[in-house]
């Protein structure tokens, strides 16, 4: 590579570090709202979003040991999200004595806004982008997945 490519590339990666500087601090009071908006405390909201990534919804003991607290602590928990109605317990199929929580449909629309504010934002940003700049940055996120996935497999 050549000094000059070098200096170039030096410049453009500057370049992009000072643009995802600047999007993520633009972008951070619109992504938090809805966290903040959440009466849950920090503990509850992180139960509820691993409940909520579980097929068939987690044990307390699971959260106990996912989470490095108390069965005590866990229960509390779990009862402030029941009694929000965020969460519910069920008997699993595969064994009636065992009890699972799942997410109820509040809980999934809890965890939705959260993640709905992010795609909002970036479906209004992208509407206003030209086909050629939407093919371009297409092409950088794959080039950005593939360098991810590189550092991944190491």
């Amino acid at each position: 590579m050549t000094e000059s490519r070098s200096n170039l590339r030096r410049a453009q990666l500057q370049e992009l570090s000072n643009f995802v500087d600047s999007l993520e601090t633009a972008t951070l009071p619109e992504l938090l709202e809805p966290v903040l908006s959440i009466e849950l405390t920090l503990q509850q909201l992180r139960v509820l979003l691993s409940i909520g990534t579980s097929e068939q919804g987690r044990t307390p003991t699971e959260l106990s040991s996912a989470f490095d607290v108390s069965l005590p602590t866990i229960s509390g928990i779990l009862k402030r999200l029941a009694a929000l109605d965020m969460t519910e317990r069920v008997a699993d199929p595969a064994d009636m004595r065992r009890r699972t929580t799942v997410i109820t449909e509040r809980g999934r629309e809890v965890l939705g806004r959260l993640v709905s504010r992010r795609s909002a934002f970036s479906r209004d940003v992208l509407a206003l982008m030209s086909d050629e700049d939407i093919a371009a940055l297409a092409q950088g996120v794959r080039a950005v997945q593939r360098a991810r996935e590189q550092l991944a497999s190491r």
